[in-house]
């Protein structure tokens, strides 16, 4: 669904619909609610003025193989479209246990150490995440990474 691109003093109050968009996760609206991404931004009856609301997204990550090593990819500190990924905190890896995911690793992106060491095949899922004194925001789950080559 599309958000109204116009509204007057006696448009119904109405929620704007957060986008969705591949390989990225919806952080939040910033503009004219404010710098800080909030997930709900609500327009109500009887607002007059011009608004401007832009999307935030925080990249999923993707992992990818470094002579027996989880190599953290696609986490970039100069920023993507709308969003500056220098907040990004640190990510997390998992290891596929049955049906469930258990934890194995988190790194800080303060870390001089980006990958992670894997010691026995598996299959692995990443996440990045933001922590900041409101609490912590997660990406989505990265694509599942299938490490077969370990002897």
């Amino acid at each position: 669904k599309d958000n109204a691109t116009s509204y007057n003093i006696a448009t119904a109050s109405f929620t704007l619909t957060n986008p969705t968009r591949t390989g990225y996760t919806f952080k939040g609206w910033t503009g004219s609610n404010g710098s800080r991404p909030e997930l709900e931004v609500k327009i109500e009856e009887g607002t007059t003025g011009d608004l401007e609301y832009t999307a935030n997204w925080i990249k999923n990550p993707t992992l990818s193989v470094v002579s027996g090593e989880l190599d953290f990819a696609n986490i970039s500190i100069t920023g993507e479209e709308g969003y500056d990924l220098s907040s990004v905190t640190g990510y997390e890896v998992y290891e596929k246990v049955g049906e469930d995911y258990t934890l194995i690793d988190t790194k800080t992106l303060t870390s001089e150490d980006y990958n992670t060491k894997v010691t026995k095949n598996g299959i692995y899922v990443s996440r990045v995440y933001i922590e900041d004194d409101e609490g912590i925001i997660y990406s989505d789950y990265s694509n599942e990474l299938v490490i077969d080559q370990i002897a």
